[in-house]
């Protein structure tokens, strides 16, 4: 089984996109009511009516995961309920860290980094689209990602540790 893994944000683009591009089997979407229920001006409908009904295009169950999509405890505690649903060993998991909060930004990169050490299947996907512009990016990140992160943070952190202070 495919599953999608991704935020939504003010803009459904994000996860229109990814939706449209993997057409998975099934789509969980972290979420605030807010979010889901909000219309942006680029829009007629609904994130969770534009998201619903790509969605039903593309053949996919779609699971809207709310929470608190400002608490990190929250965002982890809904990821973790997600996870709960998906076999690793089985499912071909794709993350979409483009779209949603920071905080369900960042736990979905670091999920999906930390998921394809492990999980061949795993995919990390960016994608964004500017429609006005004509631009569409849907990039596999994975390998990139995993080669990286954490060992470049940590070389980024082990240069500015040792600099001295210049003011």
């Amino acid at each position: 089984m495919k599953v999608l893994i991704q935020g939504l944000g003010e803009i459904p683009i994000t996860a229109e996109l990814a939706l449209e591009k993997e057409k998975p089997d099934v789509a969980y979407v972290m979420c605030s009511d807010y979010q889901l229920m909000y219309v942006h001006p680029d829009y007629q409908k609904s994130n969770k009516d534009v998201i619903t009904e790509t969605a039903r295009k593309t053949k996919s169950k779609v699971v809207f995961k709310r929470c608190n999509v400002f608490d990190p405890k929250a965002v982890r505690d809904c990821l973790a309920d997600i996870l709960h649903r998906v076999d690793p060993a089985k499912d071909e998991v794709v993350v979409n860290y483009t779209g949603g909060s920071a905080p369900v930004r960042l736990f979905l990169g670091v999920f999906g980094v930390q998921l394809a050490k492990f999980s061949p299947k795993t995919k990390i996907l960016y994608a964004i689209s500017y429609k006005k512009e004509g631009v569409e990016f849907s990039d596999n990140h994975t390998e990139m990602l995993k080669e990286l992160l954490p060992t470049d943070i940590d070389l980024l952190l082990e240069i500015f540790k040792s600099k001295p202070v210049q003011r």
